[in-house]
């Protein structure tokens, strides 16, 4: 490819080219022009064939509670009661047991995550939103351990099927979050979504970042070769100035279909309600940066997407730290389940946490880190169609009478086997089941009756 080339494609130019030098030159016909995103990007882009179902993992960086808050069982599921729950922050047997989001959560008040999720999610669509649990060991304070599937889902989604084919993150880490991405799927670091307009700025093709599908450097490659025609033509003066027109307007022309895609939340307006967002909000705010990214999983803009909570390493001897926490995380995933419920869109959610936290004997003071007591989440939220757990339990492992995993299960000790236990289950929930064994390689395919969480019905 030519340099000149090349720098078209990854350069911006301040010289503007209108509908008439385009004409003019013929590399837009008269109807041509009025078309010109779907030219420049493709039919299959704007409305692609096969829409993956949108995928968020909630990374609670520190080791939260979360067997605080859900029910946890032995192999019977999470009603099969343990002895005590004497270092897990309550007992379910004096707690009563909220089952809105199946999985019995800690009611009367006791869950702040239950709390902040009914504070923000539509009450008629608690229902089609339906929480399974992953019992699994995971080290504390740590970013080592591989329990993120967004990689791993990110590897069965077809390029062609999102505009921007990039894993998205509100951290500028190589997992987007704080716990490592499960290996064997897709590779790259997440683009890191430093501010609500960092989408609509990346017009570069052929670089890191965006990582544009297939069809889209398609399109734009085919234009250039055009354009790349024309500026051969030696009839043609003055090439340099038009050249530098060329450049400007194919840049614009890539901004405004981006603009007109929203890419950015707050141009959206469901997602300026669920987020409390306006059109002049600071792009750079975690609010703007989370709504955005979670808008455009949900929208099939991009790939899957992680939201990181930090602050989640709450064992400082008190219990209203560890509330606050909780009600903040039960409100950003209820942000994303209400954002849904609004675009009409299903959505499938990973909640990890590096490891856990013990309680004084008997109460909700935090007191320490065990990654014994470590818990991932599941979620599924289905506008459409019922769901039930597979063997009417939704748990997948156990705990054990002494009030921590049971690490001679499937999922127990091996937090790259969780990751595993999510993407099995968004494989199903995605109709895939014959891609089973494809993903998950022999040794788990044979074991997948121990993965499964869910089953649908109609």
């Amino acid at each position: 490819m030519k340099k000149e080339l090349k720098d078209f494609i990854n350069s911006h130019s301040k010289v503007a080219l209108n509908r008439r030098d385009l004409l003019k030159y013929g590399l837009i016909g008269f109807s041509t022009y009025a078309v010109a995103p779907r030219f420049v990007w493709g039919k299959s882009i704007i409305t692609p064939t096969q829409k993956p179902i949108p995928f968020l993992v909630f990374d609670l960086a520190g080791g939260a509670a979360l067997s605080g808050n859900f029910l946890v069982g032995k192999k019977g599921g999470p009603q099969d009661l343990l002895s005590s729950y004497q270092t897990l922050g309550w007992n379910p047997r004096q707690t009563k047991l909220d089952e809105t989001y199946g999985i019995p959560m800690a009611g009367d008040g006791v869950s702040k995550i239950l709390t902040g999720l009914n504070s923000v999610i539509e009450e008629s669509a608690r229902k089609k939103l339906k929480f399974s649990t992953i019992c699994n060991f995971s080290r504390d304070d740590t970013g080592s351990n591989p329990l993120s599937a967004l990689a791993l889902v990110m590897g069965t989604i077809q390029s062609d099927a999102v505009a921007i084919a990039s894993m998205l993150g509100i951290e500028n880490s190589t997992s987007g979050g704080r716990s490592s991405l499960a290996t064997g799927g897709s590779s790259g670091k997440p683009v890191f979504m430093g501010s609500a307009d960092s989408l609509t700025k990346g017009t570069g093709v052929f670089g890191r970042y965006p990582n544009y599908s297939r069809d889209v450097r398609t399109q734009i490659v085919d234009y250039a070769k055009n354009i790349g025609e024309k500026l051969a033509d030696p009839s043609l003066k003055n090439r340099r100035a038009f050249f530098e027109r060329v450049k400007n307007s194919y840049t614009e022309m890539t901004k405004e279909l981006l603009l007109s895609r929203q890419m950015d939340g707050r141009l959206n307006s469901e997602c300026r309600a669920v987020y409390q967002l306006e059109e002049t909000t600071d792009p750079t705010s975690r609010d703007a940066r989370i709504g955005t990214l979670v808008y455009n999983v949900l929208a099939g803009n991009t790939g899957p997407g992680v939201v990181s909570i930090g602050g989640c390493d709450y064992h400082n001897g008190t219990q209203n730290t560890g509330d606050q926490k909780d009600q903040e995380i039960g409100v950003e995933v209820g942000k994303a389940v209400e954002l849904a419920r609004r675009l009409k869109t299903p959505l499938f959610i990973q909640i990890i946490t590096d490891g856990g936290i013990y309680s004084q004997k008997g109460s909700r003071v935090w007191q320490g880190d065990s990654g014994n007591r470590s818990l991932t989440v599941m979620g599924y939220y289905d506008p459409a169609q019922s769901i039930d757990y597979a063997d009417n339990s939704g748990q997948i492992g156990a705990y054990t009478d002494g009030e921590g995993v049971d690490t001679s299960s499937l999922v127990g000790d091996s937090p790259f086997i969780a990751a595993k236990t999510v993407l099995a289950n968004y494989l199903v929930a995605s109709k895939r089941e014959q891609d089973l064994e494809k993903y998950l390689g022999r040794v788990l395919f044979d074991k997948r009756d121990q993965m499964i969480a869910y089953r649908w019905g109609g």
